[in-house]
């Protein structure tokens, strides 16, 4: 499955087809469903519960390899199992579950605060902390946050206004089990096809050109947003003005403006958008299959009187044309979800950090470390290794002392810090002594050498060297071939250097 380039076309089509997971702007048996789908901006961070699965199921086409079987083998033993997601408020959640891959069981617990994100997964060593902290350099952007997520709601509620019912709409009453209590919910029915989506663009695309008080308003609440995000800047020397020339003075300016190239591109794009869709699908004919009655979207929801999801099911299917390049004739995606304690007390569970944890963005974390703290859970161990994180590559320029190889007597030297480095190796030289020693990060394993003699040892074993590694002007130098070895990688000579490759 090396033809990454020509299949990722095809997978842009779920994305098409999830945006119609919000299923129209009309009201439809007494629902509004606008405000069901999107509920209201100060029930975003509402307290709640919710229990999840998630299911892949891959199709290989007729022309599927044995490679190609082999990686859709392993996708269809994916799922994904949340035990227990809490919302405690705004800044306090977290997601308790397992994810099934092959014949394992891998638990987890997901937690989030104001401070950042931390993950334990049963059996690692320590968990995986991800810091909130920006850059001190950056503006403090918190005084911005409230408005940059009145913008954000405010865009997607005018999309979601502005969506198209599609043709299989209905709501009705229905008694529905809700984490084991049985509830009287009125339930929203909606099924798309990939042909129906297409056919929705126009509508949708006109129906937001008629709104001018809508997009007017819209075009404003983006102009304060990013007025007082360019404002923030101002703090950043150098950054002074920078908002001049990009936004207009004034926020009526901004809506005459803005409004007028909008309107004018809208109303050519609903002229000339089913001609334009014609074209893509006659140059493209393959899309005709993605965008066909085979792909579908079938969501269920069901609603309490307060307009709180309390139940979903989601049965995503997108078809693939037969093709030489793409080995898979259909994806299915399938979700089903149960919510309740809606604005309830909920507490949030936390993962654990008083005895210590990974950070991989602010704490200078090696392959090596983070491999180590996943040995007692083989899958993620195991995956971690596929994922390719051990392989690095390096090329030396000849005859570059600082960065690249020096041939002494036939011997290709490289300085030796600069090139443990790359492949996160550490090195110890005590002060007055002529021993140094290099510890593998990946395997632990040591190798030693001493300046001026060509007997060292590499990763445990006595070797004799071609030239004694030396010191120049501060930096110390030991031969190419001998270090490569010591940290398991290969040498290719090239032309006008060397390539190093670690796998």
């Amino acid at each position: 499955m090396i033809r990454i380039r020509k299949q990722l076309k095809w997978f842009a089509a779920p994305l098409a087809l999830l945006l119609v997971i919000l299923t129209g702007c009309q009201a439809v048996g007494g629902l509004d469903v606008s405000s069901a789908l999107l509920g209201s901006k100060d029930r975003m961070y509402q307290s709640s519960e919710t229990k999840e699965t998630l299911q892949v199921k891959v199709t290989p086409s007729a022309n599927a390899s044995e490679e190609d079987l082999a990686i859709i083998e392993l996708i269809n033993s994916f799922s994904l199992y949340i035990d227990s997601a809490k919302v405690e408020n705004k800044d306090k959640a977290s997601i308790k579950g397992k994810v099934h891959y092959q014949k394992a069981e891998i638990p987890f617990l997901l937690s989030l605060d104001e401070k950042g994100a931390a993950l334990q997964i049963e059996g690692a060593k320590q968990p995986i902390y991800l810091s909130y902290a920006l850059d001190p350099s950056l503006p403090d952007m918190t005084a911005y946050n409230e408005q940059m997520e009145d913008a954000i709601w405010n865009v997607a509620s005018f999309v979601v206004k502005h969506l198209p019912n599609p043709n299989k709409i209905s709501v009705g009453q229905e008694e529905a089990t809700v984490n084991g209590e049985k509830l009287n919910l009125t339930k929203l029915h909606a099924e798309i096809s990939g042909a129906e989506v297409l056919k929705m663009v126009r509508p949708f695309l006109s129906s937001i050109a008629q709104d001018e008080k809508g997009l007017k308003q819209l075009i404003g609440d983006i102009y304060d947003a990013a007025k007082g995000l360019f404002s923030s800047y101002q703090e950043i020397e150098g950054a002074e003005g920078l908002a001049e020339g990009i936004l207009p003075a004034t926020k009526e300016e901004a809506v005459t403006i803005y409004y007028g190239m909008i309107k004018g591109l809208l109303d050519e794009y609903v002229k000339t958008i089913d001609t334009e869709i014609d074209k893509m699908l006659t140059e493209t004919p393959e899309m005709k299959t993605v965008f066909s009655d085979k792909s579908s979207l079938v969501v269920n929801y069901y609603f309490d009187k307060d307009l709180n999801a309390r139940k979903s099911n989601m049965e995503l299917t997108v078809a693939l044309p037969v093709s030489k390049d793409i080995p898979v004739s259909e994806i299915k995606v399938i979700s089903d979800a149960e919510s309740w304690n809606f604005g309830e007390k909920v507490t949030a569970d936390q993962v654990d950090l008083s005895k210590g944890y990974l950070d991989p963005l602010f704490g200078e974390v090696t392959t090596g470390q983070m491999l180590r703290n996943f040995e007692g859970t083989k899958p993620v161990y195991d995956l971690l290794l596929q994922s390719g994180m051990t392989t690095s590559y390096l090329y030396l320029e000849s005859n570059d002392p600082m960065y690249g190889a020096e041939n002494v007597k036939g011997t290709a030297f490289v300085p030796l810090r600069y090139f443990a480095e790359h492949f996160d190796a550490e090195v110890k030289w005590a002060k007055g002594s002529k021993q140094l020693t290099v510890i593998n990060d990946l395997t632990l394993e040591q190798s030693t050498y001493t300046l001026g003699s060509k007997k060292a040892t590499i990763n445990g074993k006595a070797v004799t060297l071609p030239q004694a590694p030396y010191t120049a002007q501060g930096t110390i130098y030991v031969p190419l071939r001998s270090i490569a070895d010591a940290l398991g990688a290969s040498v290719t000579v090239e032309a006008d250097g060397y390539s190093v490759q670690r796998n």
